[in-house]
């Protein structure tokens, strides 16, 4: 299942209704829009945070860190559900290349292998160069080990998103390297 989750002050977590999206066919990265909304208590638009994604990774030996929600808590009861989240800063070094596939099945596109202790749950979260630019998402690692892969960010510029409108055009189907 894949979401969108806005924090806002207060520590509030709205879920945010996910309008379209786009996977990748063979790399474990996906785009998605995320519906319009406002801030109850003051009527004001919700804004994304806005990320640097880079199509060059970091070189090999280097420092990487995400920044993940693996060890979160999902209640729910009768009239309401609780999710408590806990946001942690995870590093370790950028250890492999694979250009072509790590595998035929589980990751069948490029990525990285890293020594980032990824737990189950944090899939998706970015990964960070010393730069502060990301180039990588977090795909999978290997319980009881700092074994992790990462997809490479850059192939979400191959996808394209549905029913876009920009600039007072009417919607139409854009390229994610147009919006970059």
């Amino acid at each position: 299942p894949i979401g969108i989750l806005q924090f806002i002050p207060n520590q509030t977590v709205i879920a945010r209704p996910i309008l379209r999206y786009a996977p990748h066919p063979r790399a474990d990265v996906a785009v998605g829009v995320a519906a319009p909304m406002t801030n109850s208590l003051n009527g004001d638009p919700l804004r994304n945070p806005v990320l640097t994604l880079i199509p060059i990774p970091p070189g090999i030996g280097t420092r990487v860190v995400t920044f993940a929600y693996p060890k979160h808590v999902n209640l729910v009861f009768p009239d309401k559900q609780v999710v408590s989240m806990h946001p942690t800063w995870y590093d370790g070094l950028l250890e492999e290349y694979f250009p072509v596939s790590r595998d035929r099945v589980l990751l069948p596109a490029p990525c990285y292998r890293t020594s980032i202790v990824i737990h189950q749950g944090a899939s998706g979260g970015p990964v960070f160069s010393r730069t502060g630019c990301v180039f990588g998402v977090n795909s999978t690692g290997i319980d009881g080990t700092d074994i992790s892969y990462v997809s490479r960010v850059d192939d979400i510029f191959d996808l394209a998103i549905d029913d876009v409108a920009m600039d007072g055009q009417p919607p139409q189907r854009v390229p994610i390297s147009n919006l970059a």
